[in-house]
């Protein structure tokens, strides 16, 4: 399997590593497979998609807006 690395940015690799373990990454270096399922997880855990289109998510006030630096995204965008 390939790993991935985040962002050249450590400080943005360390608030990534933060957002994906609180939803379970045990892991620094994580497949892109992996990413995409915490990702996945972290967006459901804090009900940050749009009920009608939950493609569409909203992070401008989560630390997930930070990570990716916009205030919303779809979720194809970040796969």
């Amino acid at each position: 399997m390939k790993s991935i690395i985040l962002w050249s940015d450590p400080d943005v690799n360390f608030l990534t590593v933060i957002v994906l373990k609180q939803v379970g990454a045990s892991w620094e270096v994580l497949t892109r497979k992996e990413v995409c399922s915490y990702l996945k997880d972290y967006i459901g855990s804090r009900q940050l998609y749009n009920q009608n289109d939950p493609s569409i998510v909203f992070c401008k006030k989560d630390p997930l807006g930070k990570v990716f630096g916009v205030n919303k995204f779809t979720f194809t965008e970040a796969t």
